[in-house]
């Protein structure tokens, strides 16, 4: 294969500053590396009108989360924001905190656990995106669980794969209760 066919969808390194993941938003798996061509990443980006998450999003409602910026060196300060929806590769979140394209960020998730059965988890997050909306900001982040070391890695996949699994089935009784609704 090609060289420029490969694409590694981890990076080991979240303060690397001279880096170009930009194709890793195709075929998004936060467990594996994918080859791909720059053809079948423009045909994906068409197909699917630029979204990047190919996973379902999934919305998340009544879910807490806070948000920082990852510093080498440096402990900043939790915000909290709100979770809208989820995915397994990243999540979408309203803030009030600025964040720019390309930040590296840690997000702490409140499962809810009295209620879901799930543990909260930490994860690292790169800001793929931004937009303003009145007086927050909405942020893409896409999963970085490279950035987790060893064990607790296995608790991060773990938590997101139950968190997925939990809001698929929450977003199944809603859609079969108003399906019962509007008969």
């Amino acid at each position: 294969m090609p060289k420029d066919c490969r694409r590694t969808i981890l990076m080991a390194d979240p303060f690397m500053t001279d880096h170009n993941d930009q194709a890793s938003t195709f075929g998004l798996s936060a467990f594996k590396t994918e080859d791909l061509s720059a053809e079948l990443a423009q045909v994906t980006y068409a197909l699917y009108d630029g979204d990047r998450r190919l996973d379902p999003r999934l919305p998340m409602p009544g879910f807490h989360a806070k948000v920082r910026l990852a510093k080498q060196g440096e402990n900043t300060p939790w915000t909290t924001c709100e979770p809208l929806d989820f995915s397994r590769s990243g999540m979408l979140i309203r803030s009030t905190t600025t964040f720019n394209e390309g930040d590296a960020i840690w997000l702490e998730v409140d499962t809810n656990g009295a209620y879901t059965g799930i543990p909260p988890f930490q994860v690292g997050a790169v800001v793929r995106h931004t937009r303003k909306q009145n007086d927050h900001l909405l942020i893409g982040a896409e999963f970085r669980l490279g950035w987790t070391a060893n064990i607790r890695r296995i608790q991060v996949e773990n938590s997101i794969s139950r968190l997925e699994g939990f809001l698929h089935a929450l977003n199944m009784n809603q859609c079969l209760e108003k399906a019962g609704d509007s008969q």
